[in-house]
């Protein structure tokens, strides 16, 4: 009877572990959220590009009466508004600068230009140390 208990036991334990493994190295929402909401941004911005040639000098330029990319910019999921910075001429990043303050996963994304013209992305993510 000990024997059954105890198998039991230690297959009970190894299944929390398991799961909690599992739940420990996935995303959660408001990462993938974050990480959509980027992708479409990067997106936005290489349309503008596209169409005038240059990178916009700010995120609320895709707002703009004369260039009208979209109709709105997206806050990340802790209501902050997204950060983007122009590196060079052909490169720009996109951040979540709540997730760093809420020491949440850090998220953002650098787009590049590659061989065709067209930006892509490299996501950059990890833990916060904040």
């Amino acid at each position: 009877m000990k024997s059954k208990i105890f198998l039991f036991s230690f297959i009970v334990i190894l299944v929390l572990s398991l799961l909690s493994l599992n739940v420990l190295n996935c995303p959660t929402s408001s990462y993938l959220k974050a990480q959509s909401d980027i992708s479409a941004l990067g997106h936005s911005v290489n349309v503008f590009f596209d169409e005038n040639g240059g990178l916009p000098v700010q995120l609320a330029d895709l707002l703009n009466e004369k260039h009208k990319i979209t109709n709105r910019l997206p806050k990340d999921p802790w209501d902050i508004k997204y950060q983007y910075n122009i590196l060079n001429k052909d490169t720009f990043i996109i951040w979540s600068i709540g997730s760093f303050k809420n020491g949440d996963f850090t998220v953002s994304s650098i787009f590049s230009k590659n061989d065709k013209g067209e930006f892509i992305s490299k996501i950059m993510h990890g833990e916060s140390s904040i």
